[in-house]
């Protein structure tokens, strides 16, 4: 299967934000057998974190790659 997506734009380009599905949409892909793969593809492209409470403190900060693959392989998201 194939699937192209595109968002509103005056044109295509290398930039890009991301695409969020809802708990709904997660549990349907994953129903359709594209969750994890999707979840690899996708949540893994984020290097290095920091992430920060409404006050500036530093919260956690880690490599979002092996923090997925970590929570994949334990089986934290079944």
């Amino acid at each position: 299967m194939s699937v192209t997506v595109l968002e509103r734009s005056s044109g295509l380009s290398p930039h890009g934000d991301s695409i969020m599905f809802g708990a709904n949409a997660s549990r349907l892909m994953d129903r359709w057998g594209v969750g994890d793969d999707m979840f690899l593809r996708g949540a893994s492209k984020g290097g290095w974190w920091l992430f920060k409470d409404q006050q500036g403190r530093d919260v956690w900060q880690g490599n979002l790659d092996e923090l997925c693959v970590l929570l994949l392989s334990s089986g934290a998201l079944e």
